[in-house]
């Protein structure tokens, strides 16, 4: 048996093999001597659709700043999607958006691919998998949570698969990264700690997906096509060229107005768009697949930083804390930039503490909420297009700054500087403050003085932005739209 390396850390618990579990578990590699994690599916050696992911087969769009944070962890991952011919794109150049009219179509410089979830997640688990102290557990459940004699501190988990009935896995630190299934509150319930407050927006969106094989003569000079909902008429679509040549066809529609599950339906839905010609490209090609669908699409703000107790070597990353509308497309880049928190704060901790454990749980949790409170006014401030009866509406910081960010978004259409800012703020590229810099307040103030006031202008500073989105977490659980 070789000897431990005294400068690594013992071992390492994931649990879940999603995005999150996956890059969680690469950034631990680093600092591990052992990293294990844990799934309850089977993890296909191919790529195929995981049991636990019933939104995999629907359209997934990797941001950039996920991209760039996948490619920095592992850099040969374009090898896979080479292969596969997934398209590589720019994210306003080579898409055809449609809101009222059609978007600019500037270099913006945001750069992705354009694939399956299951080719992606494939690619990175076969990745990890090769990492020679990382082990990938497959069809393992975790039954519960165990801790120290004080029941203070989590030393590892509870589990339970095919070949053992009830087993056990210790570790030094445990991260949970099961997704928006996560059991989190119940284990923390069972352990007497209190469960998490939870702030719920959610505008009842459903979506549906087919793939199809599109006609000879699709063109070729656009990687996507995208129709935005209107007030008139919530309905969007997004028609993306995917792996091997396939076309994938992801609608979503605003309650009552969710898209059929029949394959006559989901053109009809597709007839009805705001965008006439995306119907008319689908209607030349041919169906691959059924028609799937999808219903869990609320935001969901799971608030373990503001818990006023929670068990130490434990942390929540990724949509089992924060999981916004997939809407927006930014599911897989918060995975990616919760895993690279986790590294950012191990590695502060191993600077500046000869315990770097205790505690990171914590820290973990206080960072992804501080990017996650100007995401939530963000993303937010959106949807209230959608429910215009909610008390929402009349809520401290949404009431100050949701005028002024839906008068931005609308300026996009129109103007492609503002259109690549709103892009860089939704990928996380550019923070929040950016929608409030001088020359921007100004180029809204021409057009609606009126939503251009002191208090906007002061938004540009990171302090007083602060000060604001802190009062998001302030009574935390009080966001529950109708």
């Amino acid at each position: 048996m070789s000897a431990r390396d005294p400068d690594r850390l013992d071992h390492g618990l994931v649990l879940g093999g999603g995005f999150a579990g996956l890059v969680t578990a690469r950034v631990l590699a680093d600092h591990f001597e052992k990293v294990t994690l844990l799934d309850r599916d089977e993890l296909p050696d191919a790529p195929d659709h995981r049991k636990g992911t019933p939104q995999g087969p629907h359209t997934h769009i990797l941001p950039a700043s996920g991209f760039s944070i996948l490619l920095e962890l592992f850099p040969d991952l374009e090898d896979d999607l080479d292969e596969a011919r997934a398209p590589a794109f720019d994210w306003t150049r080579d898409f055809i958006v449609y809101a009222d009219g059609f978007a600019p179509r500037p270099e913006s410089g945001l750069r992705s691919r354009l694939c399956t979830r299951k080719l992606l997640e494939w690619a990175i688990r076969r990745r990890v998998r090769a990492i020679s102290n990382v082990e990938l557990v497959p069809e393992h459940r975790v039954r519960s949570l165990i801790t120290d004699d004080a029941g203070a501190r989590v030393v590892g988990v509870a589990t339970s698969s095919a070949e053992e009935r009830q087993g056990r896995v210790s570790a030094s630190f445990v991260i949970d990264a099961t997704g928006r299934t996560s059991r989190t509150p119940r284990w923390l319930a069972a352990l007497g700690f209190p469960e998490p407050a939870v702030d719920v927006v959610d505008i009842q969106a459903g979506s549906a997906t087919q793939t199809f094989t599109p006609p000879t003569d699709d063109g070729g000079e656009w990687a996507a096509l995208m129709t935005r909902p209107t007030p008139e008429n919530p309905r969007q679509a997004a028609l993306t060229r995917i792996e091997h040549g396939i076309w994938r066809v992801s609608v979503d529609g605003i309650s009552p107005l969710h898209p059929p599950k029949s394959a006559e339906g989901f053109m009809d839905f597709l007839r009805a768009l705001p965008y006439a010609g995306l119907y008319e490209h689908v209607g030349r090609a041919n169906a691959l697949s059924k028609v799937v669908s999808y219903r869990n699409n609320a935001n969901r703000w799971f608030h373990y930083e503001a818990m006023p107790r929670f068990p130490d070597r434990y942390a929540v990353v990724g949509d089992a804390f924060f999981h916004a509308n997939p809407m927006y497309a930014q599911g897989m880049a918060l995975a990616c930039q919760a895993g690279v928190t986790v590294r950012d704060e191990l590695v502060r901790g191993l600077s500046e503490s000869s315990s770097p454990l205790d505690g990171l749980g914590r820290r973990i949790h206080e960072s992804l909420a501080r990017a996650y409170r100007r995401l939530w006014l963000w993303n937010i401030c959106a949807e209230l297009t959608w429910l215009p009866s909610s008390s929402l509406h009349r809520e401290r910081p949404f009431d100050l700054v949701r005028p002024y960010l839906q008068s931005l978004r609308r300026r996009t259409r129109e103007e492609p500087e503002l259109q690549i800012l709103a892009l860089k703020i939704t990928h996380g590229v550019l923070p929040l403050e950016a929608a409030f810099a001088p020359e921007v307040v100004d180029r809204i103030a021409q057009v609606e003085p009126d939503l251009v006031g002191p208090q906007i202008r002061e938004l540009a500073e990171a302090a007083a932005l602060d000060r604001l989105t802190a009062e998001l977490s302030q009574g935390p659980g009080r966001f529950e739209s109708p």
